[in-house]
């Protein structure tokens, strides 16, 4: 009998959950409230429409090749932050959108981070992308415009998506660290020991900076001390540079000062008569000859303008006779406008400025004090935050320790089922020497294996081939994945590369872990998909010269065809039937 594909009112926006479609109906797969809810995704590649009602459990998605079963983990992925690509949007529109819902009433980190940043609605969470033909991308987080660093921050916390090249991120030894802290549940305590060694490093520039300040005050201060020297010395004002700039000056021209006064005098007063003296005293007698009263007032201005130059000639007189050169002073004072001139050039400032410059420094010198105290007490911040520093560190490593003997424990024989029977693995733990670097803690972390007796435990790329590495990245993501606190995981092809009943396996390790959170696989094995509670089948059809990708869930009996055509291929027959049916029924039993 030819399988058909279940095609049966198969549109492009048709995908439901009735209870007829479930496979299990069982309580075994009744968890906490922690999912994926809804997906909705339109105009993304060859997607019209698609809507999708996610159950808690494992979901398996399969389909023909290009028929589009990754454009699932392509919107999921695009929710969580991934780069848009405007490509992505399908021919013909303007524009690609996709949303999804999330319940999020067990995720406390999710639901704390959505309410520091001001975006929490209850227990629900709603991402959305809206990516444009011309290049721009938008994203929403409960209906609030977001960056799309924010997206990537919450979807982070509620999806993780493995892909077909998660193997690669596996030899990458800088990913171990976290994914053994998610392993361990220590990731908040790292975080914590990174702010504790920022606090730290913070307090030790500041302890840099205070001995740093107390050097250069120090020298300052010596500066000060110097220059205050210097100007108490010339303990100067602005009216003694005046007064000192006129004395000098006054004993510098002597000479030129007495011979000014005589020559004045010989002007005022002489013997022979030439003078104004005399001349006043002639005035006076011509007015005085002819006695008439309009001359009176002349007669009193040139009486007094003889007594006023009389005092003249006396203060002149006086001044001449005792000015005397004093050589010795003129030096002195020379030195003093020296010293006032070098001090002004020094501080850059005008000699009658000095005296302003001495407060201003004193001032500034008083101000100034190098406290022993403060550096004693920064010292001790630096010494309690270090300790708490070391405190938290040891209880990191003791935590990863104990942590890596429980993942090696789980994993190994989680290799062994997955027909890698002689495999062993360790966690590693190397110890780092440098306390600098003592932020992610004081231990490097690195998985090793060896995949044959008698062979040392080596880094993963130096041993494993490309299939057994598929099988090593399988066991350690799905040991890992359930310690995480997600809403779900979703593993594209983690199968690839294997067949048979290692296939089986990894179907039961996938169902094992769809009841501690929800999982969503595209999956190739027909082993693989018969775990699943929930078969999500994809196809395109070809409409008018339009390709569309659609989807919707099996029913039991669609399923059946479903596994029946993943084992035989186009032509089947009735063993082919029989045996899906059997896989069906016996995954079920498990």
């Amino acid at each position: 009998m030819a399988f058909q594909p279940p095609l049966i009112n198969f549109l492009p926006i048709t995908c439901t959950t009735a209870k007829s479609h479930l496979l299990y109906t069982h309580t075994d797969y009744i968890m906490d409230p922690v999912m994926l809810l809804t997906l909705s995704i339109k105009n993304l590649a060859i997607a019209e429409q698609i809507e999708l009602d996610f159950r808690q459990g494992m979901a398996i998605i399969t389909g023909e090749t290009g028929a589009g079963k990754s454009l699932v983990i392509d919107a999921l992925n695009l929710l969580a932050g991934g780069k848009a690509d405007p490509g992505q949007v399908r021919h013909g529109v303007d524009r690609a959108e996709i949303s999804a819902e999330f319940d999020v009433s067990n995720l406390a980190a999710a639901k704390a981070w959505l309410a520091e940043q001001d975006l929490i609605d209850g227990n629900h969470l709603i991402l959305r992308r809206v990516i444009a033909r011309e290049g721009r991308s938008r994203a929403y987080i409960n209906g609030q415009a977001v960056p799309q660093s924010q997206l990537k921050d919450i979807g982070q916390q509620v999806l993780e998506i493995h892909s077909q090249h998660a193997q690669q991120a596996l030899l990458d030894s800088k990913n171990h660290m976290y994914m053994l802290d998610e392993f361990a549940g220590t990731t908040a305590l790292r975080q914590q020991l990174q702010k504790q060694t920022a606090n730290w490093q913070k307090q030790l520039r500041e302890l840099e900076q205070l001995k740093l300040q107390q050097d250069e005050m120090s020298a300052e201060i010596q500066l000060l001390d110097y220059q205050l020297e210097e100007l108490e010395a010339l303990s100067p004002t602005e009216q003694a540079f005046e007064e000192i700039n006129q004395r000098h000056d006054e004993l510098a021209n002597i000479e030129q000062i007495q011979m000014a006064g005589w020559q004045a005098l010989s002007r005022c007063q002489n013997d022979d008569g030439e003078d104004v003296i005399s001349a006043l005293n002639y005035a006076l007698q011509q007015l005085a000859s002819v006695s008439h009263p309009g001359f009176d007032d002349a007669v009193e201005m040139l009486e007094s303008a003889k007594i006023q130059v009389q005092e003249t000639v006396s203060s002149v007189q006086h001044l001449c006779d005792n000015l005397e050169q004093d050589d010795e002073l003129l030096a002195s004072l020379a030195d003093q406008l020296q010293q006032y001139m070098s001090l002004a050039r020094k501080h850059q400032c005008a000699p009658q400025e000095l005296a302003s410059v001495w407060q201003a420094l004193a001032e500034r010198r008083q101000s100034l004090f190098v406290s022993d105290d403060d550096i004693a007490e920064k010292t001790e911040d630096v010494a309690s935050a270090k300790a708490v520093v070391q405190a938290t560190a040891d209880q990191l490593t003791q935590k990863r320790q104990i942590a890596a003997n429980k993942l090696a424990k789980a994993v190994i024989p989680q290799l062994k089922a997955l027909s890698l029977i002689h495999a062993q693995f360790e966690a590693k733990l190397t110890p780092i020497a440098d306390e600098n670097h003592i932020a992610l803690g004081q231990e490097r972390v690195e998985f090793v294996v060896s995949m044959n007796p008698g062979q040392p435990l080596q880094a993963l790329q130096k041993v494993a081939s490309g299939g057994e590495l598929s099988r090593i990245s399988l066991a350690i993501e799905v040991v890992c994945a359930s310690t995480s606190q997600l809403a779900a995981l979703v593993f594209d092809e983690v199968d690839v590369g294997i067949s048979g009943g290692t296939a089986e396996i990894v179907g039961r390790l996938l169902k094992q872990l769809s009841q501690q959170v929800q999982v969503l696989c595209i999956s190739h094995q027909p082993q693989v998909a018969a775990q699943a509670s929930q078969h999500l089948f994809v196809s395109k059809t070809v409409q008018q010269g339009n390709t569309r990708s659609a989807a919707r869930w099996l029913t039991m009996d669609e399923r059946t065809e479903e596994v029946a055509r993943m084992l035989g291929g186009v032509e089947l027959t009735e063993q082919t039937w029989a045996h899906a049916r059997e896989m069906l029924q016996q995954a079920e039993a498990h």
